[in-house]
């Protein structure tokens, strides 16, 4: 029965210790991103419902920073490299462009549609978009769902652009802008 008690006292000591250990490493990554971005991250949260952030102080961020930052501001791990696809504005045409799989679209899918400075981070939930191929343009190669979301402001802001089959708009599904 001691044998028993002390097994299990151990056990419960060597997860108290991972736990801190994996919990510190955590924040270790967070202070890193934040002073990557400017050590001011919860200046850059700003709800949908607000008025647009003046981005002039901010710089471009790339995919992991963006899932740091907005996991960090959700206050736990939802964003990670299985669920999240990232862009930045095309160089040629105004737009954030995107090749997913269709198989993404079966769970939350998070769009990071980066800015010159900041991000808009858009999430799809599951079973919003059954079958991506009555909506989207589906690329004859690779089978790949294109998205091409336009970047202009005006009607056309986030709307998909891609060729024509609907009339997506990826406005409502803004959770936040960096």
């Amino acid at each position: 029965m001691i044998i028993i008690l002390v097994i299990i006292i151990v056990i419960l000591i060597v997860v108290i210790i991972y736990l801190y250990v994996h919990n510190r490493g955590l924040q270790l990554v967070l202070q890193k991103a934040r002073k990557d971005i400017g050590n001011e991250t919860s200046e850059i949260l700003t709800r949908k419902s607000e008025s647009r952030y003046d981005h002039s102080a901010r710089k471009k961020v790339g995919k992991w920073q963006a899932m740091e930052i907005v996991n960090s501001f959700l206050g736990k791990i939802e964003l990670n490299n299985s669920n999240t696809n990232y862009s930045s504005i095309n160089t040629t045409v105004p737009v954030w462009w995107f090749d997913i799989n269709r198989t993404r679209f079966l769970d939350d899918l998070h769009l990071i549609l980066a800015k010159d400075h900041g991000f808009v981070w858009l999430k799809i939930p599951k079973g919003t978009i059954e079958d991506p191929s009555r909506i989207f343009y589906i690329r004859p190669d690779n089978g790949l769902v294109q998205l091409k979301i336009s970047s202009v402001d005006g009607s056309d802001y986030l709307r998909d652009v891609s060729s024509g089959i609907g009339d997506f708009r990826f406005s409502k599904y803004v959770e936040m802008e960096f």
